[in-house]
């Protein structure tokens, strides 16, 4: 016969004796009782800021931390280490913390400076909640990999109406950047286009750093624009990447976001793209969406900008009439 046993929200952690007797349905008579033991634990939940897989350089410093939800009362919680893969530490070694709820839990896994290069080996983080007690943990696979010099980042192939394109954003350790592509209009009417490779927040000011490139391409019946257009943008270079290089190299592919955009409205497509290039990210106020210094194409080219002989203006150019998010014209 099945019997099924619940567990109300506010039931205390801890072990609860559980009594059934067996009568008849009329109450006459009593054949016997068992007697058990029910241990009701805590739904602890660990989240963690580490991917499973990290790649480290010599010399990298990763923190993490774990994110710790313990109900059903107060309890201790101790985190630790497992081995160590060769040439890895964790600092510190061990934490204990009383806690009752939520609470973050930092720690710092260091690559030696003369660490060997070696394949993925897991490190493992134990982490016990007492009263009663419950241990799990939490693995992280680390690569240490030789230092990285370049990264190239390449969008894929993109589309925007009918235009059809790729672009490239080569980045290096100190500071040079290099951007190239290709686009290609097949619409019987001719567009307006603007690619823009862009680094997420790397820096303090969480800017949004960015390379663009723009044009006009022509359609089937058009005899006088190219239907294709290749580029490849003089070399520049930004400080801002040599300044947070690890911080980019760390985050791997995730560090970049790419956008294509397309119109028939030529001055439509520089801020669309600048505003797509903004969705989703987080910024602290008076960020910037900034181009990447010494680009030839990093420019305020909106009639609004220009002075009286032409030139364009200097300065910060809002995009986003109800936020804050700005484009400051540098590199020009």
């Amino acid at each position: 016969m099945p019997v099924f046993v619940s567990c109300a929200p506010e039931t205390t952690p801890g072990q609860h004796p559980v009594s059934f007797r067996l009568r008849a349905v009329d109450g006459t008579a009593s054949f016997g009782f068992l007697l058990f033991t029910i241990t009701v634990r805590r739904a602890v939940t660990v989240v963690t800021n580490v991917p499973d897989k990290l790649a480290m350089q010599p010399g990298d410093v990763v923190r993490g931390e774990l994110r710790v939800t313990v109900p059903g009362g107060p309890a201790q919680l101790e985190v630790a280490h497992g081995p160590l893969p060769a040439g890895i530490s964790v600092r510190p070694d061990s934490q204990r913390f009383a806690v009752d709820g939520s609470i973050f839990v930092g720690f710092d896994i260091e690559a030696s400076p003369g660490a060997a290069p070696h394949p993925s080996t897991p490190l493992q983080i134990f982490w016990t909640v007492t009263e009663p007690e419950i241990t799990d943990q939490v693995v992280v696979n680390i690569e240490i990999v030789p230092d990285v010099q370049e990264i190239i980042y390449d969008s894929g192939t993109l589309e925007a109406l009918t235009v059809r394109g790729w672009a490239q954003l080569a980045i290096h350790r100190n500071g040079d950047w290099f951007f190239r592509g290709h686009v290609h209009e097949n619409g019987v009417v001719g567009d307006n286009y603007a690619f823009a490779i862009a680094l997420n927040p790397i820096d303090t000011n969480s800017d949004l750093h960015y390379a663009i490139q723009q044009g006009t391409l022509g359609g089937t019946v058009d005899p006088f624009e190219d239907r294709d257009d290749d580029w490849q943008q003089p070399t520049g270079n930004d400080p801002a990447i040599a300044a947070n290089w690890n911080a980019i190299r760390l985050r791997g592919s995730s560090a970049f976001r790419s956008v294509l955009h397309a119109s028939t409205d030529a001055a439509q497509v520089f801020e669309a793209v600048l505003e797509a290039l903004t969705i989703g990210v987080i910024v602290a106020a008076g960020a910037a969406v900034v181009g990447f210094l010494t680009s030839p194409t990093t420019r305020c080219q909106d009639p609004q900008w220009q002075v009286g002989n032409g030139e364009e203006a200097e300065g910060v150019k809002e995009i986003d009439p109800g936020g804050g998010m700005k484009v400051r014209c540098e590199g020009r």
